[in-house]
């Protein structure tokens, strides 16, 4: 039996322009769905990915506890760094995922709080 491919639609409802603002109101809110400047535009109310991303992209849904422990990473940071952080959670959905790495490879959980690993 093949590989059978899901038809993802081009347009979607509730989602949110990533941003530093936006993580933080996750990590005291509810979940959201993040997209990125490159992969599309607003038309009103809802989002429609451009011909490059249609079609292989969905929004990134990020939950409360996620957003939590990359505030910990970016809080562990010295000045400089917290600045890229910050912008790079808005740039794109590379740059996210790599700042979803190193807070994957850095931070530990302890019950329901993120704390810094040691």
């Amino acid at each position: 039996m093949g590989k059978r491919k899901l038809d993802r639609p081009s347009s979607w409802k509730d989602c949110t322009m990533a941003s530093f603002d936006v993580l933080k109101s996750i990590a005291d809110g509810l979940s959201t769905a993040f997209v990125w400047p490159d992969e599309g535009e607003f038309r009103g109310e809802t989002w429609h990915f451009n011909d490059a991303h249609a079609g292989a992209f969905d929004p990134l849904l990020l939950d409360r506890s996620t957003a939590r422990m990359m505030l910990t990473l970016h809080d562990a940071l010295n000045d400089q760094n917290q600045t890229k952080f910050r912008e790079w959670v808005g740039k794109g959905r590379g740059e996210f995922g790599a700042l979803w790495e190193m807070t994957m490879e850095r931070v530990k959980i302890k019950g329901f709080a993120a704390i810094r690993s040691a």
